[in-house]
This record gives C-alpha cells, sequence and structure tokens, in this order.
C-alpha cells in the first residue's frame, strides 16, 4: 500500500526539521538537497518543489533557528531587573553550549558558510538576535531603573561577541574551566557598564 500523501505544508516543516538535524551532526556543508530528502524520507522531487535550492532550503533552517530562539528567550525573567536577566539569558546559553555543544558548532558554521556564499542570509542572524534580545533587555533595565535608557542594539552586539569567542574557545578545549570563568566575568562587566558600575555601553 502507497504511504499517504503528506500535506506540502508539513512537508515543508520535515525538510526543514531534518535540515537543522543534519547541521547539528555533520555540518551545514553536509547540506545537500538529496541528503535532505533521504534524512527526511521524502522524494528529491518533493524538495525541489518545495525549495527552489540549497540556499533556500538553509535560509529556512535559519529563520526555524531564529523563531526557537524566541522561545527560547521567552524564558528571560524581565520583572527580576536587568542584571538577572543577562544572566539568566547567559547561563541558559552556557548551560545548552556544554549539553549540546554540536548544535552551537553548527551555528558557528552556519555563520561562516552564509558570509562566504549567501549574501542574503548574512545580515539576519545576528540581527535576528538582536531584534528580539534588545527588547527583553531593555524592558529589564526599565523595571529595575524606571527612566534610564541604554543602547540596546549595541549592548545585544557586545553580548554576543562575548558569546561567540568563549564558545569557540570552549568547542576547542571543553575540558578548561577557564572558559566558563571568563565567560561570565565578561558578562558581569558588561551589566555593569549599563548600571553605572563601569564606563556605560
Amino acid at each position: 500500500m502507497a504511504n499517504p500523501r503528506v500535506p506540502l505544508d508539513e512537508r515543508r516543516e520535515q525538510l526543514i526539521e531534518a535540515t537543522i538535524a543534519v547541521m547539528q551532526e555533520q555540518g551545514v556543508q553536509s547540506i545537500t538537497l538529496r541528503t535532505i530528502a533521504k534524512r527526511a524520507n521524502a522524494p528529491l522531487a518533493t524538495v525541489h518543489y518545495c525549495f527552489e535550492n540549497k540556499e533556500a532550503l538553509i535560509r529556512a533552517a535559519v529563520v526555524r533557528w531564529l523563531a526557537n530562539m524566541v522561545g527560547y528567550a521567552a524564558n528571560i525573567p524581565t520583572t527580576a531587573g536587568f542584571g538577572a536577566a543577562v544572566l539568566s539569558f547567559a547561563e541558559l546559553y552556557w548551560a545548552d553550549l556544554e549539553r549540546t555543544p554540536n548544535d552551537v558548532l553548527a551555528q558557528i558554521e552556519l555563520v561562516l558558510w552564509s558570509a562566504r556564499h549567501d549574501d542574503e542570509l548574512r545580515p539576519l542572524i545576528y540581527t535576528g538576535y538582536e531584534d528580539e534580545l534588545s527588547g527583553i533587555f531593555a524592558a529589564a533595565l526599565e523595571n529595575e531603573r524606571p527612566g534610564q535608557t541604554f543602547k540596546a542594539r549595541e549592548f545585544v552586539r557586545l553580548l554576543l561577541t562575548v558569546f561567540d569567542g568563549c564558545s569557540l574557545q570552549y568547542l576547542l578545549q571543553p575540558d578548561l574551566t577557564v572558559h566558563k570563568e571568563n565567560f561570565f566575568f565578561l558578562i558581569r562587566n558588561l551589566v555593569d557598564s549599563v548600571l553605572g558600575e563601569h564606563a556605560p555601553v
């Protein structure tokens, strides 16, 4: 008996999930339409119908990744204040890095791949984080220091710089505890710079 036909929207979701899974396990360089079709148990012709090319499929996977991050960011407490919000996000991130390092490695590979191959995808990655996190951290600061403003998007960029640098060092030498120590030292200094302990951001 033939398998029931999968609705197109459901099939697209399956292909995107398969793309993310392959990126996490084997890296972005392993993505081909044939590989994704096999992973999703879908006809290759269906993949071509759903996505114009490999770049379009990867771009859809990035959008999904960013959408997942929205749910991830929803766990950040804004009522407890700015410092608590930033540290909570940092703790969630580092716990994920230690638990699923291949996921973070795939994200880094995706950034490098887009820098070489996809002008449309390149600006989406960090801008997506900026869009989501700047509003959360601005709300947290307002709860802690009503009326105080700061350059939220620039702060998020600085935060991501710390994330990227410490993540790379951890991925190369995960047994060294200094990476985590440096990560939280830098995060706390960024928080202090906004709250007035150091030069303002």
